[in-house]
């Protein structure tokens, strides 16, 4: 019976691939946050060394599948572009509407980039549910009443803005994507 490592050099052979040993790394998928399995594996006289997660495309694929980092990353990135992006949302010269413009294309995409391999949790879609009115309480900014000035609630936001909110629109994202997986 051929091993799953025979099996893959003749498959590379067919196409015309060179596996290099020297550089083949294998990541164990589990549903743990432990893996038991030893951080190297040897096949034939070839040791290979085990890791933890990879990034592909600009996503990181873990074996777990725990998309939290990848999550805190995509975060880092766009509050680089709002703080990047802070002085236009705070301008008195810019209309509301050119500010929600602005967030849409430029702020919202890098958070939202391959959210549709997302498994996220009820804290995942917290933490960007909390970057999110970040966001557009520097938008709609705060209110005066009576001599003070008073931070909008959530519920205000959420009227004001009167558009779905960063959860739903990467549920829709996931979906839509499935449909076009189907």
């Amino acid at each position: 019976m051929k091993d799953a490592f025979q099996l893959l050099e003749e498959a590379s052979k067919e196409v015309g691939l060179v596996i290099n040993k020297s550089k083949t790394k294998y990541m164990a998928a589990t549903n743990t946050q432990k893996c038991s399995k030893p951080h190297a594996n040897e096949i034939r006289r070839h040791n290979f060394e085990r890791f933890d997660g990879f990034t592909c495309l600009g996503s990181l694929v873990t074996g777990d599948n725990d998309v939290s980092e990848e999550i805190t990353n995509h975060l880092i990135a766009a509050n680089r572009s709002y703080f990047g992006l802070r002085s236009e949302l705070k301008s008195q010269l810019l209309s509301r509407k050119t500010k929600i413009l602005i967030y849409k294309t430029l702020a919202r995409p890098i958070f939202t980039y391959a959210t549709e391999t997302w498994t996220t949790t009820k804290n995942d879609e917290r933490r960007l549910s909390v970057f999110e009115r970040k966001v557009l309480h520097r938008i709609y900014g705060p209110i005066g009443e009576r001599r003070q000035w008073k931070k909008r609630c959530n519920r205000e936001l959420e009227e004001f803005y009167n558009e779905p909110n960063i959860v739903k629109v990467i549920k829709s994202s996931r979906l839509r994507w499935a449909g076009h997986v189907v």
